[in-house]
This record gives C-alpha cells, sequence and structure tokens, in this order.
C-alpha cells in the first residue's frame, strides 16, 4: 500500500513536470536607431570687396579702372553701351566728376566719382589704335600715357566696351605714367575716300618744370566737363 503510494505521487509529479510552461521571458526591446549625422553646413562663400559674396568686379563703392577696363566680365554690346552714353552725355542724369592729382613718383593718378545719391552705370570705351587717354600741355598734344595695366593685359577686340556700375559717392581710379613728347596725329597719303589710320609724329619735347596737364578718360562721352586738369612737373 505504501509503494502504490509513492508510484501514485511520482506519476503526478512527472505528469505535472511535462505540463508544467516554460518561464516567460519579457520581450526583447526594439532596437534604437543610431541617429544618422547632421549634414554638415555649407562653408561660407568667401567675402568679396564692395558688396560681399555676390559683388560683381564692375561695381561697388571704390574700383581699379584699369581692371574693370581689362576684366571680360563687365564687357557691354554696342546698342547698351549706346543708351548709357546717352544718359552720361546729360549732366543732370548722370552727375560725375573726373579729378586727377600727381604722385610723387611722376605718375599721376586719375579718378572718376559718382557724385550723385543714385548708382550710376557708366559706359567706358578703349580702342586699341587710339589715345585710351588723352594727355594734353596747353595746345600741345603729348604722346599716349603709359596706364598700369593688370598683368597680362591684351585687347581682345579693335574696339571694347565696358560697363562700371558706381554706388553713390563711389569712385573707380587709375594711374598713369606721363610722357612728355609732343606729337602730332597726320593722315597721310591717303587715297580719297578711304579711311587711312592717323600716323603719330613727334615734335619733341616739352620743357622741363610745372605745367598744366588736361586728361580725358575712356569715358564713352564727349561732354567738356569730364576731363581732368592738374600742374605736373616735367622732368
Amino acid at each position: 500500500m505504501r509503494v502504490r503510494a509513492c508510484i501514485v505521487a511520482l506519476s503526478l509529479a512527472v505528469g505535472c513536470a511535462e505540463h508544467a510552461s516554460p518561464p516567460e521571458h519579457p520581450p526583447a526591446a526594439p532596437p534604437v536607431p543610431t541617429p544618422s549625422p547632421s549634414p554638415a553646413a555649407p562653408a561660407p562663400l568667401a567675402a568679396v570687396a564692395d558688396g560681399g559674396a555676390n559683388a560683381s568686379p564692375c561695381e561697388g563703392d571704390t574700383l581699379d579702372l584699369l581692371a574693370v577696363l581689362a576684366n571680360a566680365a563687365c564687357r557691354i554690346g554696342e546698342d547698351e553701351g549706346s543708351a548709357l552714353r546717352n544718359v552720361l552725355e546729360d549732366p543732370s542724369r548722370a552727375p560725375l566728376e573726373v579729378a586727377a592729382a600727381a604722385l610723387p613718383d611722376g605718375r599721376v593718378r586719375v579718378r572718376i566719382r559718382n557724385t550723385g545719391k543714385t548708382a550710376l552705370s557708366v559706359p567706358l570705351l578703349i580702342h586699341s589704335a587710339l589715345d585710351n587717354f588723352s594727355v594734353r600741355a596747353g595746345q600741345r598734344q603729348l604722346a599716349p600715357p603709359q596706364p598700369d595695366w593688370p598683368p597680362g593685359f591684351a585687347f581682345e577686340h579693335s574696339r571694347m566696351l565696358s560697363k562700371l556700375v558706381l554706388a553713390p559717392g563711389g569712385s573707380a581710379e587709375a594711374t598713369l605714367r606721363i610722357d612728355p613728347e609732343i606729337v602730332t596725329h597726320e593722315i597721310r597719303n591717303c587715297p580719297p575716300n578711304a579711311k587711312c589710320a592717323p600716323t603719330t609724329v613727334s615734335r619733341g619735347r616739352l620743357p622741363p618744370g610745372e605745367t598744366s596737364l588736361t586728361i580725358r578718360t575712356p569715358l564713352y562721352s564727349i561732354r567738356a566737363d569730364l576731363a581732368a586738369t592738374l600742374a605736373w612737373q616735367a622732368p
């Protein structure tokens, strides 16, 4: 009787073990996504004088006139040049001042300044066969001065129009080396009705000492007031 009770007890124990549910484990936590790195902020554009990153080399407060003339980005066509010239011929619509000063080394600095209260678009014209800066000593025409062109400058075409945009009160400057040689421009041996380039003929040199010079710049205009005068010491 005791043996049977043990067998029954053992059977019940085994049955319980067979039907026991395995211990439950808590569900695994969902994986936490790794944050993707933020895109790098774009590097700031380099600042450019007179207007910031998007400034044009042809406009601003203080400009190098020769650099503008040499820069192909400042070129304009004949139609735009003519339209700007029509404005420039009217002093009330294009208030400009042209001045010049002698430098200690004998060069001359010429300055074009916008005296108005709004930005002003100024047309410029240079030609490979003309005196782009014309210099006179009284009634005597001097040989073309030597502008301090940027290195590597060359004429892309014989005739080039450019646009300079001056801020209110802004100016553009150029330095020139004056040649004291007196010249005349004469047309010789030209057939009738033909277009012939003038020949430059030397007429001597200015005497040493102070003389008054009148300088015209490449401004695309015939306005008489757009010429600079200064006292210059001839060597």
